[in-house]
């Protein structure tokens, strides 16, 4: 008998769900045309209706795409960083090597060249 009053209580709360309206807008969920045209198949599969919770696990999708996306650039700038910081560090070198040979050329252009 009790297992048949949990039973009931359930199906009340399940009936009590399924007959309540949802207003998703306020979480920004895709529409249901954009989640038809972008949502991955296994998402658009099942009965016609576009439910709430499969819009959210579209968005949930999204989301996880965007953050892996967003780690690819985090990674890629902090490689560029690190090739501007090497490819200054051999400029500034190349700058007193040219400076120290313009210096030493100047010499030489004098000895061969005086005014």
């Amino acid at each position: 008998q009790t297992k048949l009053e949990e039973k009931r209580y359930i199906m009340k709360d399940i009936r009590r769900c399924k007959s309540s309206d949802f207003d998703a807008a306020p979480l920004g969920l895709a529409s249901v045309s954009q989640f038809q045209a972008e949502a991955p198949e296994h998402l658009r599969v099942g009965s016609g209706k576009v439910n709430t919770s499969k819009r959210m696990a579209f968005e949930i999708y999204k989301r996880g795409e965007l953050a892996n996306y967003l780690e690819t650039l985090r990674k890629k700038r902090k490689l560029e960083s690190g090739s501007l910081i090497r490819f200054k560090s051999k400029s500034s070198s190349l700058a007193a090597k040219l400076q120290t040979i313009c210096k030493k050329a100047g010499a030489i252009a004098e000895n061969l060249f005086p005014s």
